[in-house]
């Protein structure tokens, strides 16, 4: 059953927001369902949650519902990239780099599109990651200093050779699973009006959508997840974490994970039927679809003067997703031109190298409470959101000049919004 068809679009709003958000800020807060389900409803979201949280193991094995892993993969579980629907680790060089952010790979059959750093016993895995960093300070206006750090990630002992292309080797850190169902609902066209592909308004801000291919789908649909967009709806991204997070096999990506030249890889055993079957995958999706989101702040001088330098111009709220309800993700999600210090050399589909997806910002004060160790950006390299912010530039580079002007109350206040969202 569809998701937008389990909640009654005609609800007030009071009742919208009880059922779709929780005030809750603990570490538990994004694990609650929405309401009302009910108990067939229940029971799917709660067998979605067993597969989202189950380590499975390498095949055939006496747990046939949670066996298939790899033969190559990076984590054993979704949660241990998504520590309590959290997003991925910061990266500051002096500890090895986890499994919540991995390295992706262009261009180079021998390894696939993503590195794998673990295997099951007799395959070898792709390679090891590390990260060096590079100290970067950065000077505000009222000469207040920040340390930032630029990180470059390395392959260690990889099992190929290395890429062909060295420098297209990309981290990208799991991000937070906040208001996945919410953004499917919104509708294109509320997306498609915030893009201004050609700067037409003269404002320096060329929103642009990505158009991707859709397994899901069957077609080219607008991208909505992913740190390019990437993405166009929840099985999609279901599907492909389950294939190259943890090599399960599934209706949508029915061949293991192996490339050519991995003839280990080739020979392990492999089952006849998909790892995942598509009612398993399908409930994972909907575990995601129909997981609370943090009720949107009550506002305060920190979202006025959020507004006034500029980081609303991306950051959107107030999407309509039913006759009385409007959602605040703080994102357009669209691509813009970040500038040279955050490009990797990436492309997806649309998305150029210097593009990233404006990120939803609903659910950032909780980043550190579900996972001490949280980073920010695509990379982990910020430790804080006002680290994330210093790294703005091109189109978001006149916002950040603009809080970087800013006296030390005021960004202080911007700062403290961001935390109660």
């Amino acid at each position: 059953m569809p998701f937008a068809t389990l909640l009654c679009l005609t609800m007030t709003a009071t009742a919208a927001t009880d059922s779709l958000f929780t005030s809750s800020r603990d570490a538990r807060a994004l694990e609650q369902a929405v309401s009302p389900l009910s108990d067939e409803q229940l029971d799917r979201f709660a067998l979605g949650r067993s597969f989202f949280a189950a380590t499975w193991v390498e095949a055939p094995a006496s747990t046939t519902s949670r066996d298939g892993l790899g033969p190559l993969f990076n984590a054993s579980s979704c949660i241990a990239c998504h520590r309590r629907n959290g997003g991925g680790n910061r990266v500051d060089g002096a500890r090895p780099v986890d499994h919540s952010i991995v390295l992706r790979v262009d261009g180079d059959a021998r390894y696939g599109g993503q590195i794998a750093t673990r295997a099951i016993p007799g395959v070898p895995r792709e390679a090891g990651v590390s990260v060096r960093t590079a100290a970067v300070e950065f000077v505000y206006a009222d000469g207040a200093r920040r340390q930032l750090i630029a990180p470059e990630f390395v392959l260690e002992g990889p099992r190929y050779g290395l890429p062909a292309e060295p420098g297209k080797t990309y981290p990208r850190r799991a991000p937070a699973l906040t208001g996945l169902g919410l953004v499917e609902r919104i509708a294109e066209s509320s997306i498609l009006a915030h893009a201004d592909p050609d700067d037409l308004d003269g404002d320096g801000i060329s929103g642009r959508p990505n158009i991707v291919w859709s397994r899901e789908y069957g077609g080219w649909r607008l991208g909505r997840f992913g740190w390019k967009a990437g993405v166009a709806g929840l099985l999609d991204q279901v599907s492909r974490a389950l294939i190259e997070d943890m090599g399960l096999t599934s209706a949508w990506y029915p061949r293991e994970n192996c490339s050519p030249v991995q003839s280990q890889c080739a020979l392990a055993y492999s089952s006849s039927e998909p790892d995942v079957d598509a009612q398993r995958v399908a409930a994972i999706a909907y575990y995601l679809k129909n997981l609370k989101t943090p009720r949107p702040p009550v506002p305060a001088e920190g979202a006025e003067l959020f507004a006034r330098v500029g980081c609303g111009n991306c950051h959107r709220s107030g999407y309509p997703v039913g006759d009385q309800l409007a959602v605040d993700p703080y994102s357009d999600f669209l691509l813009h031109d970040m500038g040279e210090a955050l490009a990797d050399g990436s492309r997806v589909f649309e998305a150029g190298p210097r593009e990233w997806r404006t990120a939803p910002l609903w659910g950032i004060g909780l980043a550190r409470r579900l996972n001490p160790d949280a980073g920010f950006l695509h990379d982990g390299r910020a430790a804080t959101p006002e680290q994330a912010i210093l790294w703005h530039a091109g189109e978001a580079r006149a916002a950040r000049v603009k809080f970087a002007s800013l006296n030390a109350a005021k960004r202080t206040a911007i700062l403290q919004f961001l935390e109660s969202l």
